[in-house]
């Protein structure tokens, strides 16, 4: 929750591992909002007033953002307090942002996290600038226009999973 970049890879804090015995489960109460809650974290576009677009993640246990990428694709390691996912009332905090969900991808206002392919994940800008790859080995990268989210302009049919007390 400090923000604080661990190198990778790892195979620790993955997302597909549960924690003592933890129950996924979910509703869209809540979903129609600025920004996209994921427990105690969001992730939102932030500072409407900024030169550049950032998308930031951020922790709203601990008030700290671990993560903004910029428009020009390039990004800022936390932790910091400013571009906060959860800052309502600064200048520098969520704006209002249309959330829309497609085949493996997401988009928040003018960025996109989408699975390009089965090993790469990117953080991209509707300009194009990509500002992070995740590679499947744990491996991360800078911008790269090979891999954009934007490649594909339409985001395709959503897909949605859900689990159940049985899985």
């Amino acid at each position: 929750h400090d923000g604080t970049i661990l190198p990778g890879p790892r195979t620790d804090y993955n997302a597909w591992t549960l924690v003592d015995d933890e129950v996924l489960a979910g509703t869209k109460d809540g979903c129609d909002e600025d920004y996209l809650p994921i427990g105690d974290w969001g992730i939102a576009r932030t500072c409407e007033t900024c030169s550049f677009s950032r998308l930031s993640i951020s922790s709203q246990a601990h008030g700290q953002t671990s993560q903004v990428f910029r428009d020009d694709g390039t990004y800022q390691p936390g932790p910091s307090t400013d571009f906060n996912a959860f800052d309502l009332t600064g200048e520098q905090g969520v704006t209002r942002a249309s959330i829309v969900y497609g085949d493996k991808a997401v988009q928040i206002r003018d960025w996109r996290i989408r699975q390009v392919d089965s090993n790469h994940l990117s953080v991209t800008n509707e300009n194009g600038n990509v500002s992070r790859i995740y590679r499947s080995d744990g491996n991360v990268y800078g911008n790269s226009g090979g891999f954009g989210g934007y490649i594909i302009d339409d985001l395709g049919k959503p897909t949605c999973a859900y689990l159940t007390s049985s899985f």
